[in-house]
């Protein structure tokens, strides 16, 4: 019997030391904040830029769309221009990293772009243009001759008596 409680007691410990070993073993990292915008959602239409600013101070920001081709990201400091390629939703990761170039925060965005809506004014066909037609050369200066002058330019106070012949 002392052979078996002997055999237990040493599992105990064994699996006690084990704890202990994984739970002191693992770093106490803090958990990243969740970043926060100006807007969470955003709706844009087709081939517009909206602009969105993370809240808090973080010294880089890095933005990751799920679908590339559907919208173009443009980061400059805590702001992120959003522009709309493509119709569609799709969500952005946000990630801000501070002066050490430690993550201190996460987030996750979603934007959606629409299409175009039409016009409402009525569309103007455009008239086929036609080919100039080439002015020809002005004579030059000194071979112009005067034009003449006009009788009703030619005023006189006193009127000259006609002759008749």
């Amino acid at each position: 019997m002392k052979k078996r409680h002997l055999k237990r007691l040493c599992y105990v410990l064994f699996v006690f030391a084990l704890m202990m070993l994984f739970l002191t073993a693992v770093p106490a990292f803090a958990k990243a904040k969740k970043i926060r915008f100006t807007r969470s959602s955003v709706t844009i239409t087709k081939g517009k830029t909206v602009k969105i600013k993370a809240k808090g101070s973080y010294k880089k920001i890095k933005v990751k769309a799920s679908k590339k081709g559907r919208v173009k990201i443009k980061v400059k400091g805590r702001t992120i221009r959003i522009k709309a390629l493509r119709t569609g939703s799709l969500k952005l990761y946000v990630r801000g990293y501070n002066k050490k170039g430690r993550l201190t925060g996460k987030a996750r965005s979603r934007s959606r772009s629409r299409r175009r809506k039409p016009s409402k004014r009525p569309v103007r066909r455009r008239r086929r243009q036609r080919p100039r037609r080439k002015r020809p050369l002005r004579p030059e200066p000194a071979q112009r001759q005067p034009r003449p002058r006009s009788k009703s330019r030619r005023m006189s106070t006193t009127k000259s008596p006609r002759i008749s012949s």
